[in-house]
């Protein structure tokens, strides 16, 4: 979900008042969008434009973003967006569909470090999300300006853990945090926007959340490499932004992180300048394992809060359940278990008469009370007791572990006593358990790429038009003409076919031309090629694009058929001396049709083709593909209904509206004319 600030780039989701230059098919000032007037742009990316608008009815400043895939989208008219083609179609509806998702996940929050979804719709063809307009700048742009001091990025990290907070209580993962993705007002208050990648993961495992991943900030399991998503994805992400921040870096991309891990811990490259237990806390966060790192953003808060008296920090209860990784879940449970059978057999073991004596039945007190404290309970007696010994809870855990083997429990026992008396040897034990990293394989060099194709040869050209002719005297002068040419043996096989043919009925071979450039020489100069496509073109014998060497062949054939000519595709010098004796096709009319906007032009009158339709395309902007251009005594009609339309060309005005008529009732009842006209003007009718 994207937002504004005062200045920035254009990438999505990192706007700014001014945009590093226009789109091209971004709305123009003035545009009106329901009850929103769009004023200027503040940004683009992949996926979207954004704009800064007016809310006319509330008289306030908002963001707008719009739904424009740049690769599959295109603006058919002053608004409507569409398609590229039919191809795109499904994949433009798949986007547009998650588009509009990114507004009702985020429409959801109500917190001062989300961005506000106002409202989204849907409207031309695309879709539509009015966010508040949020002053200030963006957190990449902060860091740009230079190291952030321990206190403001404290304010930065404890609003976004707030934000996060609201996000995860509501089963949704951001999966897209970075530094371009937060804003800081003007108070330097953070705000989350871009949405676009969050995703609700309740009552399902994160596997199938689809891949997304940002660079540098991403864990391996956004990649869809093994483990689940979960709150410590995000928390990955904040850890690196944390670490972005204290070091100047982005941490490697995690990928690269699974073997020979080259991060150097915020704890060493920023030793001295920020707090440890803040430096620890960040390379908590960005521990590779999902296992390993905080199972909710509540204890990131509690490890950033001021620890009382140098106390160990103590977790103080809040509300919503913390969610923690697959592998992690088990471990409270378990840790209680060991608790309760270490202090069963300590108790059956020892002769404390006065502990049975609680339980049975003769001996309960009058009138007793449980209180409750963060730590242990203990039971208040109207009675006085002996004081009952006590067992530490990480004294009764270690007693449990220390001579087993299992690395998970005792990574979550350092991490849930951090302080204990045990640390040192639970550290030692984990260090002589955990496997050394394996030899980084060695990556084979990438395999070269083959070098671009060359442009196709004289010989290549000539071939194009001689493979499938019949015509021996162009076969022989191939041969002497290119005698190295790849082409030759099977030129000479098709020669020595066509003699093979003929000898039953022996005809005069036709004189081999001896001037090189008689009417017989093949035509392979490319600039001479375009003036045979250009001349076709004019005598409305359509070549196709250069590189159609099949559409030419046909335009050929269909000129020599209508001047009864040999029809052999053959492009030669007598060919070309022919299109250029002709004197030229006057006047020109054209009418043109845009079917996806309605549009239609027509024009009469001109000198050429070319100045024909483009004439009739200057009515509709260009965006008519549909075109029937016609010369001399033709005229053409244009016929339209809701189901179907026609453009028809005859040889007279009465003809061409017959014709046309007829034509689109074939799919439609009740057509129109909509026009009509003939090449030198006479005859024009428009409805």
């Amino acid at each position: 979900m994207s937002s504004t600030h005062d200045s920035g780039g254009t990438v999505d989701g990192t706007l700014g008042q001014s945009a590093k230059g226009d789109h091209y098919f971004a709305l123009p000032a003035g545009t009106e969008l329901l009850e929103y007037q769009i004023e200027a742009l503040l940004g683009h990316g992949g996926f979207g434009i954004t704009y800064r608008a007016i809310d006319r009815v509330l008289r306030q400043s908002v963001a707008v973003k719009e739904y424009f895939p740049n690769d599959i989208a295109v603006r058919m008219s002053e608004k409507t967006v569409t398609a590229k083609s039919i191809g795109d179609a499904p994949e433009f509806k798949i986007g547009l569909d998650s588009f509009l998702e990114e507004a009702r996940v985020i429409s959801r929050f109500r917190h001062p470090n989300i961005v506000r979804v106002r409202r989204f719709f849907e409207l031309h063809g695309t879709a539509y999300i009015a966010l508040d307009y949020e002053q200030g700048r963006t957190l990449s742009q902060r860091l740009a300006a230079g190291a952030v001091p321990e206190p403001e990025l404290l304010q930065i990290l404890r609003g976004i853990i707030d934000g996060l907070e609201t996000v995860h209580e509501q089963a949704v993962l951001h999966r897209d945090l970075k530094p371009s993705n937060v804003i800081l007002r003007d108070d330097n208050t953070p705000v989350l926007i871009d949405f676009g990648a969050a995703r609700d993961f309740r009552e399902r495992h994160s596997r199938s959340i689809t891949a997304i991943a940002a660079p540098g900030y991403s864990p391996p399991e956004q990649y869809g490499v093994g483990g689940q998503q979960g709150p410590w994805t995000d928390i990955y992400a904040l850890g690196a932004i944390a670490y972005k921040c204290v070091t100047g870096n982005t941490p490697p991309e995690s990928l690269r992180r699974l073997r020979n891990d080259p991060i150097i811990p915020a704890s060493k490259a920023a030793a001295g300048k920020y707090n440890p237990e803040l430096l620890g806390t960040i390379d908590w966060m960005l521990s590779i394992e999902e296992a390993n790192r905080p199972g909710s953003v509540q204890f990131v808060r509690d490890r950033l809060e001021p620890s009382p008296t140098g106390a160990a920090k103590r977790t103080p209860a809040r509300r919503g359940a913390r969610l923690q990784p697959p592998s992690q879940r088990w471990l409270p449970l378990a840790a209680v278990l060991v608790a309760v059978f270490a202090i069963g057999a300590f108790t059956a073991t020892t002769n404390f008469g006065w502990i049975r004596g609680m339980f049975a039945p003769a001996a309960k007190p009058a009138a007793a009370a449980v209180e409750t404290t963060r730590e242990t309970p203990r039971v208040a007696s109207a009675a006085p007791s002996p004081p009952a010994p006590r067992v530490a809870p990480d004294d009764a855990a270690w007693k449990e572990i220390k001579d087993g083997s299992d690395i998970g429990q005792l990574r979550h026992f350092l991490e849930q006593f951090p302080n204990s008396t045990h640390h040192d040897a639970a550290t030692q034990k984990l260090a002589a358990l955990t496997p050394p990293p394996p030899p980084p394989v060695p990556r084979a060099a990438p395999p070269e790429l083959p070098p671009p194709p060359p442009a196709p040869a004289a010989d290549e050209i000539a071939w194009d038009f001689l493979k499938d002719s019949r015509d021996a005297a162009l076969l022989r002068q191939f041969v002497e003409r290119f005698p190295t040419s790849s082409r030759r043996a099977a030129a000479e096989a098709r020669l020595a076919m066509l003699e093979q043919q003929s000898r039953p009925a022996p005809a005069p071979e036709p004189p081999r031309p001896s001037d090189p450039f008689s009417d017989a020489t093949l035509v392979t100069d490319p600039v001479l090629v375009n003036e045979i496509r250009s001349r076709l073109y004019e005598l409305n014998f359509d070549p196709g694009a250069p590189n159609q060497t099949a559409q030419l062949q046909q335009a050929v054939r269909d000129y020599e058929a209508t001047n009864q000519l040999a029809a052999d595709g053959v492009l030669t010098k007598g060919l070309l001396n022919r299109l250029r004796g002709l004197s030229p096709l006057r006047p020109w009319g054209s009418i043109v049709y845009g079917r996806a906007d309605e549009k239609w032009g027509m024009s009469w009158a001109q000198e050429t083709r070319r100045e024909a339709i483009a004439s009739a395309r200057a009515s509709c902007n260009e965006s008519c593909p549909t075109e029937v251009s016609f010369f001399g005594t033709d005229c053409a009609a244009f016929a339209h209904s809701d189901a179907s339309w026609a453009i028809v060309s005859r040889s007279t005005l009465e003809l061409a509206k017959e014709a046309a008529l007829a034509d689109c009732r074939r799919n439609g009842k009740s057509c129109t004319l909509v026009a009509s006209v003939c090449a030198d003007g006479s005859g024009r009718t428009r409805r």
